[in-house]
């Protein structure tokens, strides 16, 4: 099925549907048409395959979205909170803001993917500021098992960053 009648025959049900999840016909829109992009892209590098039960297809599409979009706007929120509690003149420029937002969402991203155990332990070391002695203490794993899991949260960090360079 070519893209073009895909958007014509199903854009304004998938639109009805974001809505739905939403309620904000700009933000349905938004991503609705962040769907098609994303088709559009897979078309690009051949990696679309035939799509069977295309509401089906889009739904999974535009839920991953919406999903996203939640996920950034709660860690946008979090973020403006905390920066709410500094001194305005310690306030970063609103391109340093959007920096920052998108480097947390980034990395939140990266430890939802991460085991149970080692996004654990990145959160206790490096948001919590415990040493590694005190987080195997507190998990009852030794140190080591603490820095091989530090080893591998770091990596997948570093994992992202080299893609998105």
């Amino acid at each position: 099925m070519q893209i073009a009648s895909l958007y014509q025959d199903h854009h304004s049900w998938l639109r009805q549907f974001l809505y739905s999840k939403l309620n904000c016909q700009a933000q349905a829109a938004d991503i609705a048409q962040d769907t098609f992009l994303r088709l559009l892209n897979k078309q690009a590098s051949n990696k679309l395959e035939p799509i069977h039960s295309p509401r089906a297809y889009l739904t999974t599409l535009a839920t991953g979205l919406v999903n996203n979009h939640w996920r950034r706007q709660s860690i946008e929120q979090a973020y403006l909170e905390t920066l709410a509690q500094q001194p305005e003149h310690m306030a970063p420029s609103p391109e340093a803001q959007q920096m920052i937002i998108h480097t947390l969402e980034q990395l939140s991203l990266v430890l939802e993917k991460l085991p149970q155990r080692v996004r654990q332990v990145f959160i206790m070391a490096r948001i919590d500021g415990l040493a590694y002695k005190d987080i195997a203490k507190k998990l009852d794993i030794s140190v080591n098992m603490v820095q091989k899991a530090m080893c591998k949260a770091i990596l997948a960090c570093v994992e992202v960053q080299s893609e998105s360079t």
